[in-house]
């Protein structure tokens, strides 16, 4: 006589990024409802990575959901992903205090009067976030231990700061080892006038890696973080010039002279990008003091704007063949090319 069958539980036994990756395309309920099969599972809803493709008419599910995950501290990571609406964070989300990455997508972002901010923080992610440069800076203040950083604007918001709350934001950042701010753009004081600093308060031994999408008026912006970062490795551009009228209008009225930038100490970039290159001298001439300062540059790379005409690419090329600047690395290899297409030099 054959003994009882046992239960052959072949979910519990998946690899647990398996299991996080069940969990984050179930329906809220069930999702929370699967803390009642097993330890193996009671454990990954409290650190599971958290994505809600939801409408509006659930909102106040979220915000029990969010109340329910606050009452424990074992939250690491949470990214959190609203198609549509902009979703408003509630007071509980700020109780999360094991939070060590966090990844928000279109929320609005109000903080507490008692803002404790997440002192275990390391990776934060705001893409379409609604909130004050004065209220970020406030929550970055209390995240003492963050290095990689991700303000990525989009339709509905953009990323616009003075120069002086420019300068203010690094005073929040003094660990920060990756940065990455899309679509930046700085309001100067008024046409013809730059009075961004050649070098922040602070200085950012930490930061590895920047990677700013800026207009073109702004390149003085990118130069005062590089000034200020004696150990990047990894520098990456990106050239805008059309993203905002106040930018097309005043180009030429506010350009940085990079001759004040020649004391820039570089001695441990190994990469540099540009893209969106749309050959102006002031590009080019940056390109130069990069590489004229970079004595372990492994790669640098120029990827054209799509309106660069054949003529200019190849006046361009043959300027660079036939007056080579000087180069602090000469095994470096220095690539120009179109948007997909093949290297050019």
């Amino acid at each position: 006589m054959k003994g009882p069958r046992k239960s052959l539980d072949r979910i519990s036994t998946l690899p647990q990024d398996a299991i996080d990756l069940i969990l984050s395309l179930m329906p809220i309920q069930d999702a929370l409802r699967t803390s009642i099969l097993s330890s193996k599972w009671r454990g990954p809803i409290l650190e599971f990575c958290i994505i809600l493709f939801v409408h509006k008419n659930i909102f106040s599910e979220i915000d029990q959901m969010i109340l329910h995950f606050s009452r424990s501290n074992n939250i690491k990571k949470f990214t959190f992903l609203i198609c549509d609406e902009f979703y408003l964070l509630p007071c509980s989300f700020f109780s999360l205090q094991g939070l060590e990455h966090l990844d928000l997508t279109h929320c609005e972002f109000h903080l507490p009067l008692m803002n404790k901010g997440f002192n275990k923080l390391k990776k934060l992610r705001l893409f379409e976030v609604d909130i004050t440069n004065k209220m970020l800076r406030g929550f970055l203040t209390n995240c003492p231990l963050l290095e990689e950083f991700t303000w990525a604007r989009g339709y509905y918001t953009n990323t616009k700061l003075s120069e002086c709350e420019f300068v203010e934001l690094f005073k929040c950042l003094p660990s920060i080892q990756v940065l990455r701010i899309s679509q930046l753009y700085i309001e100067h004081l008024g046409a013809g006038s730059n009075s961004m600093p050649h070098k922040l308060p602070i200085s950012l031994p930490n930061l590895r890696i920047l990677i700013l999408n800026v207009c073109f008026l702004d390149l003085s912006t990118v130069l005062c973080v590089i000034s200020s970062s004696p150990n990047l490795e990894e520098i990456k551009v990106e050239m805008c010039w059309d993203h905002d009228e106040h930018c097309l209008q005043h180009t030429f009225m506010n350009l940085p002279d990079i001759q004040e930038y020649s004391g820039v100490n570089l001695d441990h970039l190994k990469e540099l990008e540009i893209t969106n290159f749309h050959n102006h001298g002031l590009e080019m001439e940056f390109v130069k003091l990069i590489m004229g300062k970079s004595h372990v540059l492994k790669k640098a790379r120029i990827e054209l704007h799509y309106r660069v005409s054949v003529s200019e690419e190849v006046k361009m090329l043959r300027g660079l063949v036939h007056m080579p600047f000087p180069r602090a690395s000469l095994a470096a290899s220095f690539t120009v090319k179109r948007y997909n297409e093949i290297d050019l030099l």
